[in-house]
């Protein structure tokens, strides 16, 4: 009985010692990211109309929007955070947003072991995946 499983262990094992290992090294070589993984955001505050959907659809409430006047009387925008570590990266905020303000990139390498340093203003938003961001608006207006 025990010979059997053990048999049986055995063969599986001696199938893949001659196929092409799965795992990756990950930290020295980089793998291929899915086209239409969702992971850090990138906030363009000259196209936001300051609608505040974003803010409003977001499941875990991690984006707060400060809207004020400016001496003209008319709304700006004083504030965009986002709290990427209360973040689900749902991609709702994406997907509403009706000027294509905040967008998707493909940086997902961003981990921290201190809090602060996961909440992002709009000037770090902005700056997230630059040059990145453009190919990504093409590939989807394609």
């Amino acid at each position: 009985m025990f010979f059997s499983d053990f048999r049986k262990g055995l063969m599986v094992t001696l199938k893949y010692l001659f196929k092409k290992p799965v795992t990756e090294n990950y930290p020295y070589e980089k793998i291929k990211m899915p086209e239409r993984a969702r992971w850090l955001h990138n906030f363009k505050a000259e196209k936001c109309i300051m609608c505040k959907m974003c803010v409003n659809i977001c499941p875990p409430k991690c984006i707060t929007m400060d809207i004020g006047k400016n001496a003209e009387g008319k709304r700006k925008l004083n504030g965009y955070d986002m709290d990427i570590d209360r973040c689900i990266f749902c991609g709702f905020c994406v997907e509403v947003c009706p000027t294509k303000a905040i967008i998707m990139t493909d940086v997902h390498e961003f981990a921290d072991s201190n809090r602060n340093n996961l909440h992002f203003n709009m000037q770090q938003l902005a700056s997230v995946g630059e040059g990145k961001t453009e190919v990504e608006e093409e590939k989807k207006a394609v």
